[in-house]
């Protein structure tokens, strides 16, 4: 499922990978369902989930067996330690089950980020989770207003201003 889309637009893809999609997962102690906010990042070579999503969801943590030392985006090397397995539900009903590092508490984005192997294994974020709706507003203002007070005086003054 890797080339099922390019990321580049010149290669026909038309869709915003970088948009910010929203699934459905488990909450780890009280069952309910959750929404967590996920982005692709298609040159890593590993899923991540920030420490803070990951302890609000109360998944269980597991120890990682290896040492690999990675390099975040600010370029400080790092050694992710613990891990977390999640299911995913987007449009469909279907789960997509993967394989989250927890990333360094510096973590710039405060949901998952879903890298090569979610990707090969369940495909793009954008044919499985809804894009995730900003609450952008629009105010109109008037640049000037204008006060007809002589008028209104007039009307309800009998006439003297």
């Amino acid at each position: 499922m890797l080339n099922q889309c390019s990321a580049y637009p010149e290669n026909g893809c038309k869709v915003d990978h970088g948009a910010t999609r929203v699934a459905t997962t488990i909450n780890g102690t009280t069952g309910g369902s959750e929404y967590v906010d996920v982005k692709e990042d298609t040159g890593s070579d590993v899923n991540w989930i920030s420490p803070v999503v990951a302890f609000r969801l109360k998944a269980k943590i597991l120890d990682i067996g290896s040492s690999t030392e990675y390099v975040g985006i600010t370029g400080t090397g790092f050694v992710a330690r613990k891990k977390v397995e999640l299911s995913l539900t987007g449009s469909s009903a279907k789960s997509h089950h993967g394989v989250f590092l927890i990333a360094p508490d510096d973590f710039p984005f405060p949901g998952i980020v879903v890298g090569k192997p979610f990707i090969k294994d369940c495909g793009h974020p954008h044919a499985l989770f809804p894009e995730k709706e900003t609450r952008e507003s629009l105010l109109v203002m008037q640049k000037k207003a204008t006060v007809r007070a002589a008028t209104y005086r007039a009307e309800h003054s009998g006439g003297k201003c």
